[in-house]
């Protein structure tokens, strides 16, 4: 590697930036495990996990409490039937209102809904029904905040706790 970098750095002609950028790219290369191939083999692969954070905002704290349960409720938990009929799996959810009152604050989201999808296109058409009315009355942006952090199973962890085999 060290002859490699001598030879780039003795280069006549290139840039300075190329010389730079190809250090870079060399370093980074270098401080790659040589059995990350093998490793990450299939790591690319649905299924994805998505876990959604989502919270309230400036909408829902104006909104009556009966507005919330009559119309802002329904389109949610319509939403929600949507996404398993999409075939998207909940995994699991945390509401985060033992340790937070009031509106979310510097953390900005108030619950966390864990699913498993199988294409990563699924995301988006999660979120986009968000944006839109289901059942035509109220488009939930406007009183909750989503965004979505997309991975793939942590399988050692699992294995140990038994949700993978092995």
């Amino acid at each position: 590697m060290l002859q490699i970098i001598d030879e780039v750095l003795l280069m006549k002609g290139l840039p300075r930036i190329a010389k730079v950028v190809t250090l870079i790219v060399l370093s980074v290369m270098s401080a790659m495990p040589a059995y990350a191939a093998e490793e990450d083999k299939g790591k690319w692969e649905a299924p994805w996990r998505v876990l959604l954070r989502a919270g309230v905002i400036d909408g829902w704290a104006a909104a009556s409490p009966e507005y919330r349960q009559t119309v802002i409720m329904p389109e949610y938990n319509e939403v929600h039937r949507l996404w398993k009929e999409m075939g998207v799996t909940m995994i699991g959810t945390i509401d985060d209102y033992l340790t937070q009152a009031g509106t979310p604050g510097s953390r900005h989201y108030g619950w966390y809904e864990l699913y498993e999808v199988n294409e990563l296109s699924t995301v988006g058409k999660m979120l986009d029904l968000i944006r839109h009315s289901q059942l035509g009355e109220v488009h939930l942006d406007k009183y909750m905040r989503y965004d979505a952090l997309i991975g793939t199973p942590q399988t050692d962890a699992e294995q140990v706790f038994g949700l993978q085999s092995q």
